[in-house]
């Protein structure tokens, strides 16, 4: 077990082919971790391919060479004790296998071979699975009322990332094989990757074992990410008539780079971290507003998303539309009260000490943040969150959580003239 205050020191080697391989010694846990990663994401998909990232996620699950089909690609890592997953974002596709750490090294082995060849068999079958997952998100017109890929295009309406992850009914119909093997040659190669390894063994022999596994990837070229043009606040609704509407009040932020992510991530927790926190305590222990509501942020490599928002009886929308503007503004007009930065700032690095002893976390934090090129060591986050002071994080709202920056979604029904009605309020507030 790490030392309570301390952090694993993560190992790295690049290989021939330019994976970068990072490992990490975590001990006394009876379970081990192995997160791999590429640039594959929504943002970077060919258009009319919108989607493609996902799909080749799913796909990867139903054979690669050395195990030809679902079945027999799962018990081999079943058998060991393991646990596999996947998830595509807007950046990233990321795969995960935990498992007992006496399995580590022949799970390292069988997992990296996923990769390798896949089968691509019942392409039509995953489509149909794929099929009903997005229309979970459109209502009986087919019209999208998921009110956080209404939030993206209202960010990004001239870019990909204001495309859904999951791509759309009309582009997942039209992705054949040759696209998905074409996709994978240029995506999953060694330059656009990382892998790292987490587990109670020595961490250069766990460099030296998944150097061998993944030394087959060839080496290819690492995909570059085109900046977002600037977002102008704007508001947006959807019409729903659903028992609530669904409440986002989203701000362009700052990439996972940016020296100030952490002090916006405390901003975060001020609003939202436990029952004390700002919007549970205004929004819902004095007003009454909402069963809950949230506050977080997403990083991407160039540029980063900040929100607020929560689901509310449609005849109150427009006043937690107000509430949240205020609340967010309001962390720009004055230094946050010592006691309450100290409260968030202990909370994270109370955080920060829970995922450098879980061996999972602890791997899907460095595989990510390696590939959007952020400090993936936890030490530097544990020395910004000592460093950030009241100023600083006034500082940061001042900057970042302006009226006149906010994006505001809604699905809901708010009745006639809802767009104007929506976009005069923001107005209002913009103008302070």
């Amino acid at each position: 077990m790490i030392a309570r205050g301390a952090t694993p020191r993560l190992h790295t080697r690049r290989l021939a082919n330019g994976l970068e391989v990072r490992a990490a010694r975590v001990d006394g846990r009876l379970d081990a971790a192995v997160v791999f990663a590429v640039r594959a994401g929504s943002r970077y998909e060919p258009r009319g391919q919108e989607g493609i990232s996902h799909l080749l996620e799913h796909m990867t699950f139903r054979g690669c060479r050395a195990y030809p089909d679902a079945t027999r690609l799962n018990l081999a890592l079943e058998a060991l004790g393991g646990h596999l997953d996947a998830t595509t974002n807007v950046d990233l596709t990321t795969y995960e296998l935990e498992l007992p750490s006496e399995s580590l090294r022949e799970g390292l082995a069988r997992f990296a071979t996923l990769f390798d060849g896949p089968t691509f068999a019942g392409l039509d079958v995953e489509k149909r699975v794929l099929r009903e997952e997005l229309l979970e998100e459109l209502d009986e017109d087919g019209r999208d009322v998921d009110v956080d890929n209404l939030s993206r295009r209202l960010l990004y309406p001239d870019h990909t990332l204001g495309l859904p992850v999951a791509g759309t009914l009309a582009s997942l119909e039209a992705i054949d094989l040759p696209a998905l093997a074409a996709y994978h040659r240029e995506r999953y190669v060694g330059a656009n990757g990382c892998v790292t390894v987490v587990g109670p063994d020595d961490p250069v022999a766990l460099l030296d074992a998944a150097s061998e596994a993944f030394a087959y990837l060839p080496a290819g070229r690492r995909t570059a990410a085109s900046p977002p043009p600037p977002s102008p606040a704007r508001a947006g609704v959807v019409r729903d008539t659903g028992s609530q509407s669904d409440v986002r009040v989203s701000f362009p932020a700052i990439a996972a780079t940016d020296p100030d992510r952490v002090g916006l991530s405390l901003l975060a927790r001020v609003l939202d971290d436990g029952m004390s926190s700002r919007l549970p305590r205004r929004l819902r222990d004095e007003l009454g507003l909402v069963y809950d509501a949230f506050a977080g942020v997403e990083a991407y490599e160039d540029a980063g998303v900040f929100d607020v928002g929560g689901s509310v009886g449609h005849e109150r929308a427009l006043e937690l539309v107000t509430e949240l503007l205020a609340l967010t503004s309001a962390l720009g007009r004055a230094p946050l009260p010592a006691d309450e930065l100290d409260h968030a700032r202990r909370r994270y690095l109370w955080d920060l000490g829970r995922l450098a002893e879980d061996p999972l976390s602890l791997a899907q934090h460095t595989t990510e943040h390696t590939l959007l090129g952020a400090e993936p060591d936890l030490e530097h986050a544990r020395q910004a969150a000592h460093a950030v002071t009241p100023d600083g994080l006034e500082a940061i709202a001042a900057r970042l959580l302006r009226p006149d920056r906010a994006v505001v979604a809604v699905v809901g029904d708010l009745g006639g003239k809802a767009d104007e009605r929506l976009s005069r309020l923001l107005a209002r507030h913009a103008r302070g």
